[in-house]
C-alpha cells in the first residue's frame, strides 16, 4: 500500500505505479493533463516511464470546458 498526495489530497494505491496508471486510476483517461511530480514538470512523453512512489506529491492540471 502506498499513499500519494494528489492536488493536496492523500490518496491510497495498492502499489507503486507509473504516472499513466495513476491517471487511469483517477479517471483522467483521454484527457490532456499536465503533471508535476515532487515539484518537477513531467513531459507527457515520459508518463509511461515515470514511477510514482509512496509519499510522492503529484499535481495534476486538466483544461476545463465551459463558456
Amino acid at each position: 500500500m502506498m499513499t500519494v498526495i494528489v492536488n493536496g489530497e492523500n490518496i491510497a494505491f495498492d502499489k507503486e505505479m507509473s504516472l499513466t496508471e495513476i491517471l487511469k486510476a483517477l479517471d483522467y483517461q483521454g484527457e490532456s493533463v499536465a503533471a508535476a511530480l515532487n515539484g518537477e514538470f513531467v513531459p507527457r512523453s515520459e508518463f509511461d516511464q515515470t514511477t510514482v512512489r509512496d509519499g510522492d506529491t503529484l499535481e495534476l492540471v486538466a483544461p476545463m470546458q465551459g463558456g
